[in-house]
């Protein structure tokens, strides 16, 4: 646990953005660049970049040989990540200088040419980065030109955000982690192009990307073709993994560049950039631990190339999350910003518009965008790019859709009525087109099935299987082989399926999971019994929701009701982790389903909020982190039943001794030495911490306008805190942004509004009061004892959220106090000032050495972005 100043006029809290805190250095390699010779480099360049140098512009192309496609490097726009902090405690707790913060924005504010404010941004890189080389430094001064921050928080969030390109150049070996259609294979697409590029002798993407020559030779691997390659092979599962990897290589690259001899040298001298895509796209847990410990078993011999694996949040439980964070840099990629909206729509448009019509289209679906709060984290269409590119699609032609699912059936059906079959002499056999309800037939049979097997590969054989099944039986062919112009035009034209050999795949999971969801409600009577059987498959969580979606939008309301019925019936028969997976999905079913208009979604849950409460809070149910978020997201919707103003809410700490201050040598240099002394009267202790619902509460009362409920100076400072901007948010995240000021206001807030018994009175802890009910009476290192921090006990840097999360989501992390969240998810205010003088205002103890800062107030707990010792 540590304590970090905080500017109490501005409320600006600084040093928050979660990285990987470490900047690594290749390794040297000595082979000499002649030696390695590809027999066919050329035509493995063509290889890369055919099949990874461009992107469809979906929808586009109405008429003509198939979907228009354009180089990556022309619509990639880039993702952005936290940059890495500096680890060290000098300067780490330098992080939450509010005087700092105020002279660096200043200083910048003030420079009136470029040369001055790159000298102002460099200075800040220095305070507050662990990288301000000039590349970083380059980045920043163009992210804040665009950004024109107007408070010291917004200049340190801007300074403290990487463009995803720099956390590539920063780290050789490099996780990225993102949700669903967040950009993480496009962006391996635009690598491999570069480099591609590069070795063609035009290196400025790749020089973008922080790669020099010689170039690395780019190999992109799905995971899912690895393990279809496996499977097929029929590898041995008694022989080392990496071996089986090492095998597939060979064989990926051989067809493409003459022979596979030359691999084993490249990837021995770091000749290869090994980029490897959707390790959530595997069939189950067991896949992606044989693909971690490949992957991991490879490492240490090939540790001299460079290697970029993506993952959903999915695909990362906590076997995979240890093995790869031993040799990998983790970077999550973050919404997507209102300019990079605006960069991509630009993009996108100009491809397909005349300049004057581009720039007119783009500013008016953005703007539709904004007032919508569709740009607003984490929900809104356009902070993903899959569902930036699907409102680009639509927006194009027609204003968007409300929700998500009505936005993708919108989607697909703009892609089917583009698969425009048209007779051949060669398809004499064909007598009539394929209605879109056969095509969409087709590709909702194919979708259930790749779902139902857990493999996205779909062999032709069952595209065979599908055609033949819809065509009339006159115009049938004798073998479903004979319908395979049919398919191969499915594959040109409609931009939804892209063939790998004799298997196909859908463009982007999410239309798989759209069009799987849909099928299976087609294809059932009852379509909520049917996607019931498949609650505890973690691949069919979207699918789920968007059925749901689909059957309220497209279908009487009433239908949507009875398949949350018969979800919920399932969700309430099952126990453990499998409880929490199953209720994840449905909680947010409920939702999706009361944002169309379904009645008495509220009624269906009611009785079922504790159990999700209970689910929450017992370490014996933890389930994987992104269930736990989502249930924990849907209580706070529906009203989260463990929080109020009642003694079950704060615990009693009783008076008595306990251990004061540092008992370990990993100390900042403003803690006081242990005190083996320390004694505090009793008190009682909010279990959970303050909740957005709850601040919202007051901020939205005429008490935020009534100086009697403020300290001198509070009601001066204060700013706007109203409903609008938050709405979208769950109720019970921990409120944010506020100053301690109005944390102070609250609380004379609360006393009056929720009167205690006994003259008892809300008010911020005392330092020492916080430290006691997280370590009561024994010298714990950490709220939960002295283990050192893992994922599973709070939300921290390394948990990898990019946010704040549902207040108590972290059970395994209880306080000796029984206090949830006490280190992890956001900073908490104490009373404690200081400096000497200030703090003898109070009747308290705290420690910090007096005078170590400017004045301030004491914070602690740490949050969801910083480094373990600040869990302390």
């Amino acid at each position: 646990m540590c304590a970090q100043p905080f500017d109490p006029a501005t409320g600006a809290l600084l040093g928050a953005a979660a990285t990987h805190p470490l900047i690594r250095t290749l390794p040297a390699v000595d082979t000499p660049a002649a030696s390695l010779e590809v027999p066919d480099l050329d035509g493995w360049l063509r290889h890369i970049e055919r099949d990874w140098g461009t992107v469809a512009l979906l929808g586009v192309a109405e008429r003509g040989d198939g979907v228009d496609r354009q180089p990556v490097g022309q619509i990639y726009v880039s993702l952005r990540t936290g940059a890495p902090q500096p680890s060290t405690p000098d300067r780490q707790a330098r992080l939450g200088d509010g005087d700092q913060a105020k002279a660096r924005f200043e200083q910048y504010q003030a420079a009136s040419d470029a040369p001055a404010r790159r000298a102002a941004v460099e200075a800040a890189a220095r305070l507050w980065l662990a990288d301000a080389s000039a590349p970083a430094v380059d980045a920043a001064v163009a992210r804040l030109a665009s950004l024109e921050p107007d408070s010291p928080d917004g200049f340190h969030a801007a300074l403290t955000t990487w463009e995803l390109e720099q956390a590539v150049a920063a780290h050789p070996h490099l996780l990225i982690e993102g949700a669903p259609g967040s950009g993480k294979t496009t962006t391996l697409q635009a690598v491999a192009a570069a480099l591609a590029l590069a070795h063609r002798g035009e290196p400025a993407a790749a020089r973008a990307f922080g790669f020099e020559a010689p170039w690395p030779i780019p190999v992109v691997v799905p995971f899912r073709r690895y393990w279809r390659w496996r499977l097929d092979e029929r590898r041995s599962n008694a022989t080392a993994e990496r071996e089986h990897f090492r095998a597939y290589l060979a064989a990926h690259v051989a067809g493409h560049s003459g022979g596979d001899a030359w691999i084993e040298p490249a990837l021995t001298a770091g000749r290869i950039a090994l980029l490897l895509d959707g390790l959530d796209e595997l069939p189950d847990a067991g896949a992606r631990k044989r693909a971690v410990q490949a992957v991991d078993g490879l490492l240490d011999a090939y540790g001299a190339c460079r290697w970029i694996v993506t993952s959903r949040p999915s695909g990362l439980d906590s076997f995979a999350r240890e093995a790869l964070r031993r040799g990998f840099a983790h970077h999550p990629v973050r919404p997507l910003q209102p300019d990079q909206v605006a960069d991509f729509l630009g993009r996108w448009f100009t491809r397909l518009l005349p300049p004057d019509e581009a720039e007119q289209r783009a500013n008016t679906l953005l703007e539709e965008l904004r007032k919508r709060g569709e740009l607003e984290p984490p929900n809104g269409l356009g902070v993903v790019p899959v569902t930036l590119v699907a409102a680009a699609l639509v927006g194009a032609k027609q204003r968007l859709p409300e929700h998500r699912a009505a936005l993708y059936d919108l989607v697909v059906s703009m892609l089917v009525h583009q698969w425009d079959w048209q007779r051949t002499e060669a398809q004499e056999w064909l007598a009539g087109p394929l209605s879109e309800s056969d095509k969409r037939e087709v590709l909702e049979t194919v979708a259930v099935q790749a779902l139902v097997e857990g493999d996205e590969e779909i062999p032709r054989a069952a595209l065979q299987q599908a055609v033949h099944g819809v065509l009339p039986e006159a115009e049938r062919p004798r073998r479903p082989e004979g319908c395979d112009a049919v398919i191969d035009h499915l594959a040109e034209r409609s931009g939804l399926l892209l063939a790998t050999g004799r298997h196909f795949r859908f463009r982007h999971r999410t239309f798989l999971e759209f069009l799987a969801g849909r099928g299976l409600v087609n294809q059932s009577a009852r379509p909520g019994e049917a996607l019931a059987k498949h609650l505890e498959q973690p691949t069919w969580r979207e699918a789920i929701r968007l059925a749901v979606g689909f059957v309220a939008y497209a279908r009487h309301k009433s239908q949507a009701h009875d398949a949350l019925a018969a979800l919920t019936q399932a969700a309430a028969r099952l126990e453990g982790p499998a409880a929490v997976q199953a209720w994840s999905v449905v909680a947010q079913a409920a939702r999706d389903a009361q944002s169309h208009g379904v009645k008495g979604v509220s009624a269906l849950v009611e009785p079922h909020r504790q159990a999700w409460a209970d689910l929450l809070e017992n370490p014996a149910t933890h389930g994987s982190l992104e269930a736990r978020i989502d249930l924990g997201e849907a209580l706070g919707h529906f009203g989260d039943v463990r929080l109020g103003w009642t003694e079950q809410q704060f615990p009693l700490v009783e008076a008595g001794p306990f251990v004061l201050g540092a008992v370990d040598t990993k100390v900042w240099e403003v803690e006081l030495d242990r005190d083996d002394t320390a004694h505090t009267n009793a008190f009682r202790i909010g279990r959970y911490l303050v909740t957005l619902g709850q601040f919202l509460e007051f901020a939205d009362s005429p008490a935020w306008d009534d100086p009697l409920f403020w300290s001198a100076g509070g009601f001066a400072q204060r700013g706007e805190f109203r409903a609008s901007r938050l709405a979208q948010r769950p109720a019970n995240l921990p409120v944010t942004e506020v100053s301690w000021y109005d944390a102070k206001a609250f609380c004379a807030w609360a006393t009056q509004q929720y009167p205690l018994a006994d003259g008892w009175r809300y008010d911020l802890p005392t330092d020492a009061q916080w430290e006691k009910a997280a370590r009561g009476a024994e010298p714990r290192l950490y709220p939960w004892g002295d283990d050192p921090p893992a994922p599973r006990h709070a939300n921290y840097g390394e948990t990898k959220t990019e946010g704040p999360t549902p207040v108590g989501l972290f059970p395994l992390g209880l306080s000796a106090a029984g206090l949830l969240d006490q280190a992890g998810n956001v900073w908490e205010w104490n009373q404690a000032e200081f400096t000497k003088a200030d703090a003898a205002k109070f009747d308290v103890q705290f420690n910090l050495k007096p005078g170590t800062y400017p004045v301030g107030r004491v914070l602690r707990g740490g949050a969801f972005d910083n480094d373990p010792q600040n869990l302390r």
